[in-house]
């Protein structure tokens, strides 16, 4: 088996993995606001997880400009297929989730 038999292999199982942490994520939300009947409580779980979201994308946003940097100042003759940009960044993206799912459990039981 080749690298390139196992691309598609691997793209398919973060997939899976990411679209599992989606659906974890909205129904531990659904969960715990029917719980707690979205008090002060519940919203305050919310905000700090939704500020560590925040914290990934500013992180995220920080790589990326050093990337863009590194490869202009150094003149880096690089050749990346637009499927691929788009394939990271939509895994960048979709990463949200399961920061979003440990954030809520973490607060939830630290608060």
């Amino acid at each position: 088996m080749n690298i390139e038999t196992l691309k598609p292999l691997l793209g398919i199982s973060s997939m899976c993995i990411l679209a599992i942490f989606m659906y974890l994520t909205e129904r531990f939300k659904k969960q715990k606001k029917v719980e707690y009947k979205n008090d002060e409580r519940w919203q305050v779980i919310r905000l700090k997880a939704n500020q560590m979201i925040l914290r990934y994308f500013y992180i995220l946003g920080i790589v990326i400009c050093i990337s863009l940097a590194t490869v202009l100042v150094l003149n880096l003759k690089t050749e990346i297929s637009l499927t691929t940009v788009v394939q990271v960044l939509f895994y960048g993206y979709l990463f949200q989730n399961p920061i979003e799912y440990y954030s809520l459990k973490y607060f939830d039981q630290e608060i």
